[in-house]
């Protein structure tokens, strides 16, 4: 699971938002990197996640490691631009897990 694919994921789910789409059944968190939101950091909002779980993630630098290893689906906010959001640490997936998003 790339960070490329995550990115194209993003641009693909922020559509679908802004068309009313129903993304997930399970709990939605939302992480902005100001501290404004749910979590400040993805890793803890993937720690505190469970399957089926959104993360909606907010503008902003994000200068972590992300490790999936629960079946997530992680978007970016509807109305930021793909680019607007930066992960530097890049993207692990733990053999079982599988990332949506």
């Amino acid at each position: 699971y790339s960070f490329c694919t995550l990115l194209e994921g993003w641009q693909h789910k922020r559509d679908m938002a802004s068309e009313g789409a129903v993304l997930s059944e399970g709990r939605h968190f939302v992480v902005m990197a100001n501290g404004s939101a749910d979590f400040q950091n993805i890793t803890d909002a993937l720690r505190e996640c469970a399957d089926g779980d959104t993360i909606m993630v907010k503008i902003g630098r994000y200068d972590e490691k992300l490790t999936l290893d629960k079946n997530v689906t992680i978007q970016g906010d509807p109305s930021c631009e793909v680019t607007d959001i930066i992960i530097t640490g890049g993207v692990v997936c733990k053999k079982g897990a599988r990332g949506q998003g």
